[in-house]
C-alpha cells in the first residue's frame, strides 16, 4: 500500500467517526435549578436575656415544597443594637428591649423572618440572711438590699405595685433603702436601718405597719395595705424589730420596749385601752408604737399571732397578750385577764419555772427559748407534737392540745438553735445538720414526705445550714455557704424557685450565683415521688390562721 492509500484510508475512517458521532442525539439545551418559593426561620419566636444566644434554621424550599440544601442564606437583624445575628443564625442578645427584633433569612431575594425578644437578666442575688412569713419569704443581701418573693396579695413584697399577685423569684423591695436587718411577720415585713430607723410593708389589716394611719393602698378583702415601705411613725429607733401576725413589737438601744399593731387581745403590752390606743378594723390596734407597760429592760423580743415575748438582760422570760393555747407560759389558768379570744395578759407576765434563758423565738403560738445550760424549753400550742416532747399535749387549752408552762426539748439531739413556725418546728446542730418536727401536710418538715412527725427527722439534700426560718406552711434556712434554700408549699411561689411547685426536698432559690440548673430541683423521677402538693393558687386569707 503506497502512501497516497494510506492517507486515503485514514480519512474515510475518520469521516466514518464524525458521521457516528453526528448521528448520535444531541441533547438538549442544560436544565435550569428550580427556583427558590419560599424561606422559612425557626423557632418562630424566642426570648433570650442579655449575654445569651439562640440558634435559628432556615429552611429554603421550591414551589413544589421540596427543600433546596445548595442555596445560599443571608441574615439580618431589625435591630442590631438589641440583638445581633451571624452569618450562621445565631443570635445573641445585646440590649434588653420591650419590642420584638424581627431576624431575617433571605435566600434569591426571598424572605422568612423568626421574632426574638431580649429581656434583661435576673439580678444575681446572694443572701445573708432569709426568713419565711405565712405565704411568702424575704432576704436580705449583705449589702443591705432587701428581696422578697411569694404571695402578693396584702403587697407584702414590697416592690411597689400591687401586681403582679406573687412572684415565684425574688423582687427587689422598692424605696432603695439599705437594711441592717429584715424580719417578716404573717402578712407583713419589716427592716431596720443601720441608724435604727424602721419601714415596713405589706398588710395592715392590724395596724401593724405602724405609719401612723391605715396603709395608703386597699389590698384583697379591702384590706388597707402598702407595697413600698413606709416609715414607722413616732421618730424612735430601734435596735431589734419582730413583726409578728397581728403585733410588731420592738426594742430600742436601751432595752425599752414598743409595739403596734392589734391588740384585741392585749398583745401591745400598754395595759388597759386608753386614749392612745386606736380603733382598726378589726378591733382596738395601735398605729404608732406604744410603750410596752412596766418598765422591763428587754434584750430580745419576739411577736406571734396575737402575743409577743422578750428577755431582759437577765435572762427572765416575759411574755403578753393572749394566752387561749397557753403562749404566755404562765399555766392554762393563771392569766389575769379574759380578751376577746381567752385568757390574755394586757401587761408583761413573768414566764413560770423561773428558768433564764440566753436566746428565745416566738412562733405563731408558741414559744421555744435556750436556758443557760444550754436546754431548749418550748411552750404554747402543741397539736402537732411542735413543743419537741415526742408527744401532743400534754394539756388542753381552748380545745387544742397545748403545754401552758416551759418544757424541755427532748428530742435526743444537741440543738445549737430551735425556731418555731406554726405547728412545726426547726433545729439545727452545731454542724449545721438540719431537723423539723410536727406538722408536715405540705412537706414543710423538708425530709421527702407529707408524714406528720412528732420526733425530729432530717432535713433531706445533705445541706449545712447556718439558719433555719419555718412558718406556716413553707420552711426556708440558709446554708454555711450563703445558699438559700426553702421547701414545702409554694402556691404562692414563696419557695422562690421560679415554679409554683411544692417540694418536700429543700430547692434552691433562683438568681443565687453559682447555682447549677439541676441543683435547682430534684431530678424528674425524684420529684415524682417528693412533690404532690396542689399548684393551682388560691388568694390565702390575710386573717390570722386558726390552731
Amino acid at each position: 500500500m503506497n502512501a497516497l492509500q494510506t492517507l486515503k484510508r485514514c480519512l474515510t475512517g475518520l469521516a466514518l467517526l464524525l458521521l457516528a458521532a453526528c448521528s448520535k442525539d444531541s441533547p438538549g439545551p442544560t436544565s435550569l435549578p428550580p427556583a427558590v418559593a419560599s424561606v422559612t426561620a425557626a423557632p418562630t419566636t424566642s426570648s433570650l436575656t442579655v449575654g445569651d444566644t439562640v440558634r435559628l434554621a432556615a429552611t429554603v424550599r421550591d414551589a413544589s415544597g421540596n427543600v433546596l440544601t445548595d442555596r445560599v442564606v443571608t441574615w439580618a437583624s431589625s435591630n442590631p443594637a438589641a440583638a445581633t445575628v451571624s452569618g450562621t443564625g445565631l443570635v445573641t442578645g445585646v440590649r434588653a428591649d420591650a419590642q420584638q427584633v424581627m431576624i431575617t433569612a433571605t435566600s434569591e431575594t426571598v424572605s422568612g423572618s423568626a421574632g426574638v425578644t431580649v429581656t434583661a437578666p435576673e439580678p444575681t442575688v446572694s443572701f445573708a440572711t432569709i426568713e419565711a412569713a405565712a405565704f411568702h419569704t424575704c432576704g436580705r443581701t449583705a449589702a443591705g438590699a432587701a428581696y422578697c418573693w411569694g404571695d402578693n396579695g396584702a403587697a407584702q413584697l414590697g416592690i411597689g405595685a400591687l401586681s403582679p399577685a406573687n412572684a415565684t423569684t425574688p423582687q427587689a423591695v422598692s424605696g432603695d433603702l439599705t437594711f441592717a436587718s429584715v424580719s417578716v411577720g404573717g402578712i407583713h415585713a419589716c427592716g431596720l436601718t443601720a441608724g435604727g430607723t424602721a419601714y415596713c410593708w405589706g398588710g395592715d389589716l392590724y395596724g401593724g405597719l405602724g405609719g401612723g394611719v391605715p396603709g395608703p393602698e386597699t389590698c384583697t378583702g379591702s384590706t388597707p395595705c402598702s407595697s413600698a415601705p413606709l416609715a414607722v411613725a413616732g421618730g424612735l429607733t430601734f435596735s431589734s424589730l419582730s413583726p409578728g401576725w397581728g403585733p410588731t413589737c420592738a426594742v430600742t438601744a436601751n432595752g425599752a420596749a414598743y409595739c403596734w399593731g392589734d391588740n384585741l387581745d392585749g398583745a401591745l403590752g400598754v395595759g388597759a385601752d386608753t386614749g392612745s390606743v386606736q380603733s382598726c378594723s378589726v378591733g382596738p390596734c395601735g398605729y404608732t408604737p406604744l410603750a410596752v407597760a412596766g418598765g422591763l429592760a428587754f434584750t430580745t423580743l419576739g411577736a406571734g399571732n396575737f402575743h409577743a415575748c422578750g428577755l431582759t438582760s437577765s435572762g427572765a422570760a416575759y411574755c403578753w397578750g393572749d394566752n387561749s393555747t397557753g403562749e404566755l407560759g404562765i399555766g392554762v389558768n393563771a392569766a389575769p385577764g379574759t380578751c376577746t379570744r381567752g385568757p390574755c395578759s394586757r401587761t408583761p407576765v413573768a414566764v413560770a419555772g423561773g428558768l433564764t434563758f440566753t436566746t428565745l423565738n416566738v412562733g405563731t403560738q408558741h414559744t421555744c427559748a435556750r436556758a443557760t445550760d444550754a436546754t431548749w424549753y418550748c411552750w404554747g400550742l402543741n397539736n402537732y407534737g411542735q413543743l419537741g416532747t415526742g408527744a401532743t399535749g400534754p394539756e388542753t387549752c381552748a380545745a387544742s392540745l397545748c403545754s401552758s408552762t416551759p418544757v424541755a426539748v427532748s428530742i435526743g439531739i444537741n440543738l445549737t438553735a430551735v425556731v418555731a413556725g406554726r405547728r412545726h418546728s426547726c433545729g439545727v446542730t452545731s454542724a449545721g445538720a438540719a431537723y423539723c418536727w410536727g406538722e408536715n401536710v405540705s412537706g414543710q418538715l423538708g425530709d421527702g414526705t407529707t408524714t406528720n412527725s412528732l420526733t425530729p427527722v432530717a432535713v433531706a439534700g445533705g445541706h449545712t445550714f447556718a439558719t433555719l426560718s419555718p412558718f406556716l406552711d413553707h420552711t426556708c434556712g440558709l446554708t454555711t455557704g450563703g445558699a438559700a434554700y426553702c421547701w414545702g408549699s409554694n402556691s404562692n411561689g414563696a419557695l422562690g424557685d421560679g415554679s409554683t411547685t411544692s417540694s418536700t426536698v429543700p430547692v434552691r432559690v433562683a438568681g443565687q450565683p453559682a447555682a447549677a440548673a439541676a441543683a435547682a430541683r430534684p431530678d424528674a423521677a425524684e420529684q415524682q415521688s417528693h412533690v404532690g402538693r396542689p399548684t393551682v393558687r388560691k388568694p390565702p386569707s390575710l386573717a390570722a390562721p386558726s390552731m
